[in-house]
């Protein structure tokens, strides 16, 4: 008997969504009193010399290339040098911008759509781009551990 074709399993082809739309309000005093501006924290350098988008990018590039990565931030974010000097770096197809931020439902979904266009076989991580993350190694780990569950059956989701 052959297996259901939802239970089959995927091309392989990883696709990364890294969520970058907040505005970082709970934390927006601090951000302002440390920089002397407004920012959204995700792109405000805490540690080392990237921001909190860069690290994430940089770990989910271990995966998945740059060119099947999307970023979504939204459009209000665009008003800053920074937001542009570090979407300036990416892929033009992999950044999607979202009219406003309407939070995280909508922020995976509208970059879902880009996303499904172009790979509809596709297994997607998201990543969101204000994580803090100590052992950067052992975490890309478990999303490769992720990945391979989800390629080897195609009905598993990993949250």
């Amino acid at each position: 008997m052959k297996p259901a074709p939802n239970v089959l399993a995927n091309s392989g082809i990883r696709c990364g969504i890294v969520l970058a739309g907040g505005n970082g309000t709970r934390i927006g005093d601090f951000v302002s009193r440390i920089r002397g501006s407004d920012l959204p924290k995700q792109y405000v350098n805490f540690v080392g010399k990237r921001s909190m988008l860069e690290h994430t990018l940089h770990r989910a590039e271990q995966l998945i290339p740059a060119q099947r990565l999307f970023i979504v931030i939204a459009k209000e974010h665009l008003q800053f040098d920074e937001v542009r000097s570090q979407m300036a770096t990416r892929p033009r197809q992999c950044v999607v911008t979202q009219p406003q931020n309407k939070d995280t439902a909508p922020g995976f979904l509208l970059p879902l759509m880009y996303l499904y266009k172009q790979y509809p076989e596709a297994n997607v991580a998201i990543f969101p781009s204000d994580h803090f993350v100590l052992e950067e190694d052992l975490f890309m780990e478990h999303v490769e551990r992720a990945f391979r569950i989800v390629e080897s059956n195609g009905s598993r989701m990993v949250l």
